[in-house]
């Protein structure tokens, strides 16, 4: 039990120090975040946001693309798993008709009987 609240400490202790620094990265990052847009002005903005915008969405009509390609190889190999399935149980069923073939022939009772 001892171990364990020296481990609990341990890590509230990280956490004290390192929440402030996150803290801090995070303000600085919103403060950079004005000042860039504070320097290119209102229109050279806006045309920065919508290149942001024209990006966001050209990642994503390629992961939705990309996704669509992965859905439809799944398909693919669904079906040709079904397709061997298939395969393989006509393969059993001709087996197995031979089989029978072969034993209500009358070219295999002398085998039996010998």
């Amino acid at each position: 039990m001892n171990t364990f609240m020296e481990y609990l400490f341990v890590i509230a202790l990280l956490g004290l120090i390192i929440l402030p620094s996150l803290v801090g990265h995070l303000r600085e990052r919103a403060v950079d975040r004005q000042l860039r847009e504070a320097e290119l002005g209102r229109a050279d903005l806006r045309r920065a946001r919508a290149r942001q915008a024209e990006r966001r969405r050209a990642q994503q009509r390629q992961a939705e693309l990309l996704l669509a390609e992965r859905r439809e190889a799944e398909a693919r190999q669904a079906e040709a798993r079904e397709v061997e399935a298939r395969e393989v149980e006509a393969r059993q069923v001709e087996a197995r008709e031979v089989e029978a073939r072969q034993v209500e022939s009358p070219e295999a009772a002398p085998c039996r009987a010998a």
